[in-house]
């Protein structure tokens, strides 16, 4: 594991950076890598054992026929529906192989769009589920950006119904969903809410609300979250029509200092782009295997940005970050596979730019991992107890007058989080290793 932690002497007034990322307990971290049944190296096996023995069957009664001599009836719509079946096999063949790798769809219910529980599997549930948390799903309209509501999953933490926290506000993730792609992604593929509700439970981090909101008006719509010329304006939207609309309805730290922003892949330039161009809504930026760009300059540029070459400029973090200005000081957790070789550079560019503004960045770039969703599940509890410390610093761990922030459940301060292997009771032998650091300087040498 290759872990990268900079920071500058502040160029703006600012919290005290946070702690580096932990090493989390094994059985946690086990429990939230656990493979669903669809994952299984069987499944894709499975398929093509049934297309094998399809092919053969086929075969033989084609032989026999010919051999007999005996007329086949309707032979077109034979031949047509045998060529059908094994093209259905075959795709579905290469769908579980792709599903494996990716880890897109854990479960067969989740195909229906229903989501982990915890422990289990289940739907996506209104009720508190055995963590005590709630997964909603809601419709934010879009007033300010003037287009149709879209839906949005809304995670609320253990405690927050309870009537004893009825004046407690809490911080908020909103974490985008990369292209193609849907904000059930998330809970579905990551299991976020399944990560956040065993870090509180343990008392490794904050209760926190999730927001999963809706960054493509269609499966494969790559809007790149941006205010497109002459079309969806899915910045506004995701950085006002969605803030409001969840600091209205619910009991939120309403201020940057309460806010973070996340995303995957593109979801990851996303949160940066935004977090970077919003720096009076967000403190912090959560970026799984985050691009520096929105992509190919000619396309996004003529179906995006109406031909204008210098949207695509104030829209490219790895191009703007060069002359960028920080008004106010922010957090950054980076991370990318190292067998992502499209993305793995540029994650280490844009954390040697942050670093070399005098921006908190945490970079990991985790051994043996690509670009899939399988790493977003595997590094979501380190990027929310990163979020959690950086609220720590931020709010505190008491609210502001109008009432506690997050106190549904006791957890330690971030120097109380330092001590975990002996706070928590279990032996820094049986950890995961912890990551190497390197210096800011490192950064541009990696």
């Amino acid at each position: 594991m290759t872990h990268i932690r900079a920071a500058g002497e502040g160029s703006a007034p600012g919290p005290t950076p946070p702690p580096r990322s932990p090493v989390l307990p094994p059985d946690l971290l086990r429990h939230l890598r656990t493979n669903g049944p669809l994952e299984s190296i069987w499944v894709p096996v499975g398929f093509a054992v049934i297309f094998a023995a399809s092919a053969i069957a086929l075969a033989y009664r084609s032989r026999r026929r010919r051999e007999s001599g005996a007329p086949a009836s309707r032979p077109a719509l034979r031949r047509t529906v045998a060529g059908l079946w094994l093209l259905l096999l075959v795709a579905l063949g290469i769908s579980a192989a792709v599903n494996r790798y990716v880890g897109y769809v854990p479960t067969i219910s989740a195909l229906g769009g229903q989501l982990a529980g915890n422990p289990g599997y289940g739907v996506a549930h209104a009720q508190p589920n055995r963590s005590g948390s709630r997964l909603v799903k809601v419709r934010i309209p879009a007033p300010a950006a003037a287009m149709p509501a879209l839906g949005a999953y809304v995670y609320l933490p253990p405690g927050y119904s309870d009537p004893a926290n009825r004046t407690t506000r809490y911080p908020v993730l909103y974490l985008i969903h990369g292209s193609p792609g849907w904000p059930i992604d998330w809970f579905r593929a990551a299991r976020a809410d399944v990560a956040m509700d065993d870090l509180i439970n343990r008392g490794l981090a904050r209760p926190m609300i999730l927001v999963g909101p809706t960054a493509n008006r269609a499966f494969f719509d790559d809007s790149e979250c941006l205010n497109a010329v002459n079309g969806a304006q899915i910045e506004t939207y995701l950085t006002k029509d969605v803030v409001d609309f969840v600091d209205a309805h619910y009991r939120t730290v309403a201020g940057r200092d309460g806010r973070g922003i996340g995303g995957v892949s593109a979801g990851g330039y996303c949160a940066l782009n935004l977090g970077l161009r919003h720096q009076d809504e967000y403190s912090v930026v959560l970026a799984h295997m985050p691009y520096g760009d929105p992509g190919t300059a000619a396309d996004v540029t003529h179906r995006l940005l109406g031909d204008r070459a210098e949207l695509y400029q104030e829209n490219s973090p790895r191009l703007y970050l060069k002359t960028f200005v920080f008004r106010q000081k922010l957090a950054f957790f980076l991370d990318v596979g190292s067998r992502d070789t499209e993305v793995l550079g540029q994650a280490r560019d844009l954390a040697a730019m942050l670093s070399a503004l005098h921006q908190q960045v945490e970079l990991r770039v985790v051994p043996h991992e690509s670009h899939t969703w399988r790493l977003a599940r595997d590094d979501i509890p380190f990027s929310l107890v990163y979020a959690s410390r950086h609220f720590d610093e931020t709010i505190g761990t008491l609210g502001p007058s109008n009432g506690s922030v997050g106190t549904a459940r006791a957890f330690p301060s971030a120097a109380a989080m330092t001590r975990w292997p002996t706070a928590f009771g279990w032996s820094p032998s049986a950890a995961i290793s912890p990551v190497s650091s390197e210096s800011a300087s490192g950064l541009n040498a990696a």
